[in-house]
């Protein structure tokens, strides 16, 4: 009965068969172990520690120069640490077998990756982005005396959630690709951390480019000189343009459908 006791019988649903409890599976995942309390130590310890260390050494700036700090470290520094978890989600189970038992209950493929991208983008939303954040939003308003309205800064947070979740799409796609660790890790990592590179060498194509790539999220002097479309979203400024926002949801999309397409003919 032992054995039993993480996946209950559930009738066949098709295309997302399964789904509800391989999904329960990923949530006890996160919250039944120490990973959440975990995560939202390091992550409010970085992202407010550095905030609160740079606006107590006297660092002359206001908003529109803290802004895009809070852009950078809550949403680069966060999509480092969303790669490396969820690198080993799908291509993990692939070596150690378990993915081949799950699939041997009557679950869909579909559902096996659906209910891995839900359970790690709760996860991260509320671990790395919702609780640094929300603490992030008193050290501006509170500690630095700054105006900022919260749902200005909500938006900002929602933005740096987005930037996080097209890694999320991108690693777990990689996971149905490739079959070992290192492709799965080493290609997006070399896409953030070469991101400066990257972008760098798109602006001597084309500048419009950018509007259409996750960099822009948050990333200053992207689209904006000195401003992310995260900070000038906490400003609570009109945005310069929306098509960052837009392509990403459309990439989001392409990157977990091209997943689903790829691991349907896994032979595992």
């Amino acid at each position: 009965m032992a054995g039993n006791s993480e996946f209950q019988p559930a009738a066949n649903q098709g295309l997302l068969a399964g789904f509800g409890n391989l999904f329960r599976a990923e949530m006890r995942s996160w919250w039944r172990t120490r990973t959440w309390w975990i995560q939202t130590l390091i992550w409010v310890a970085a992202v407010d520690g550095l905030l609160l260390t740079i606006i107590s050494s006297g660092v002359e700036g206001g908003l529109q120069e803290l802004a895009p700090l809070y852009g950078v470290f809550g949403g680069l520094f966060t999509a480092v640490a969303v790669i490396i978890i969820v690198q080993g989600a799908v291509v993990g189970e692939k070596i150690d077998g378990t993915a081949a038992w799950v699939l041997s209950k009557p679950v869909s493929r579909a559902a096996f990756l659906l209910a891995k991208w839900l359970g790690n983008a709760i996860g991260i939303a509320v671990t790395m982005v919702l609780a640094p954040g929300l603490l992030a939003f008193l050290v501006f308003t509170q500690y630095a005396g700054l105006t900022v309205r919260f749902i200005d800064f909500a938006a900002g947070m929602g933005t740096v959630l987005l930037f996080n979740l097209f890694w999320l799409s991108l690693t777990l796609m990689l996971g149905a690709f490739f079959s070992a660790r290192g492709a799965v890790i080493g290609i997006p990592m070399a896409l953030l951390l070469g991101q400066q590179f990257f972008a760098g060498a798109i602006m001597q194509l084309s500048e419009r480019i950018l509007e259409f790539l996750p960099y822009a999220l948050i990333m200053p002097d992207t689209v904006v000189p000195g401003q992310s479309l995260a900070s000038q979203a906490i400003m609570g400024t009109p945005l310069a343009t929306g098509w960052p926002i837009i392509a990403t949801i459309i990439l989001i999309v392409a990157l977990t459908w091209f997943g689903i397409r790829r691991f349907e003919q896994e032979e595992l």
